[in-house]
């Protein structure tokens, strides 16, 4: 086995040295865009040895202008499997026929036609795939709230290696990140997420429930971990890579033995302690942020029950102030964004039922 080269890398080698010169001999004349982005582990910089087992490898999306998609995607193609060599530094180039789930692995061959990895798009189907729509479209807000963190981050992350239709670096800086009254929007409603089960892990300590005081400590900890991404700017994957990213934000030196500590330990009294520190911290930083007048931290019971909370509602009501959209204020339920209403693979995969969820709240 070769060694291991993040794909990120191993493509951009790839391109420059066999990928372009085939174009450059062939199709000298054509206008493109080559890069790896979309789904993979690769594109999130996540990739290790284990993900060499499937769909990991010598991989390209090539982007074509739509007359040249049409009438020269299937040669291209074909001239990929016909000149390709059949391996590079040690990889394959050629890929076994997809599973009935679409998952391919990576075969060695010496001879005959590159079963390659080489996927031709134009700009305006791949955006379409992974969205749901013409990425030229003016957004709505339900648009915004509709897109699942995941696909934008799969599609503003990995890496463009020649943008010769200069398109899609611009359209990915489109999708960079939420404008700014969607990302106040979200952080409030994250903040109503957080609020509504502040007191659940107390009093399932009072009933000695220690599997359900664990999950419910697990899942505060976890909606913690979105508001950062959120504060920080930045998309948050879905729950596989969830852990691995956060450890990539700034807060996470800080806050990340925090939420150890609130899961390690036994004693409710000490797990409370930890919880109301990440509590605290996380407000604090809402406070650097400076989007709202800095808000008082405080630490109270919750009613006349001995469960500690942060006056989460404080900070709702402040970011709401800051919001203008009439639209955003206007949602009732305030429903937040795709990721807020649901964490299951299947409905954040399903970009069809996801619309349609959204053409109902209108």
């Amino acid at each position: 086995m070769p060694s291991f080269i993040p794909g990120l890398e191993l493509n951009r080698i790839f391109f420059s040295s066999i990928i372009k010169p085939i174009l450059n001999r062939n199709y000298p004349k054509l206008n493109y865009s080559a890069a790896r982005i979309g789904f993979g582990s690769d594109v999130l910089g996540f990739d290790t040895v284990r993900s060499m087992d499937h769909d990991w490898g010598l991989r390209l999306e090539l982007f074509l202008e739509e007359k040249d998609y049409l009438e020269l995607k299937d040669e291209i193609l074909y001239c990929f499997s016909n000149e390709l060599p059949h391996e590079f530094h040690g990889y394959s180039t050629c890929f076994g026929e997809p599973d009935e789930k679409g998952v391919r692995v990576n075969e060695f061959h010496t001879k005959g036609l590159v079963n390659h990895r080489i996927e031709i798009h134009t700009i305006d189907s791949f955006f379409q795939k992974f969205l749901g729509l013409q990425p030229y479209s003016d957004l709505s807000v339900f648009d915004w709230l509709s897109f699942p963190e995941q696909r934008l981050l799969a599609i503003t992350s990995g890496a463009v290696y020649y943008d010769g239709l200069m398109k899609l670096s611009e359209i990915r800086e489109k999708f960079s990140y939420y404008p700014n009254e969607i990302w106040l929007y979200l952080m409030m409603k994250q903040w109503s997420i957080i609020a509504e089960e502040m007191a659940f892990p107390g009093r399932a300590a009072e009933l000695k429930d220690e599997l359900g005081l664990q999950i419910l400590v697990t899942n505060q900890i976890a909606k913690l971990m979105k508001l950062c991404f959120l504060m920080e700017k930045r998309y948050a994957p879905y729950s596989k890579w969830l852990g691995t990213a956060f450890s990539k934000l700034n807060c996470s030196t800080k806050l990340s033995p925090i939420f150890r500590k609130a899961l390690v330990e036994k004693e409710w009294s000490k797990k409370q302690e930890f919880l109301v520190k990440a509590y605290t911290f996380v407000a604090t930083i809402h406070n650097d942020l400076q989007i709202t007048d800095s808000i008082e931290i405080k630490i109270t019971p919750f009613h006349d029950r001995p469960y500690l909370i942060i006056n989460a509602v404080d900070f709702i009501e402040a970011i709401r102030a800051k919001i203008t959209s009439e639209t955003l204020l206007n949602i009732k339920p305030e429903i937040g964004s795709i990721n807020q209403i649901s964490n299951e693979t299947f409905i954040l995969d399903d970009i069809s039922l996801i619309r349609k969820i959204f053409r109902s709240v209108k």
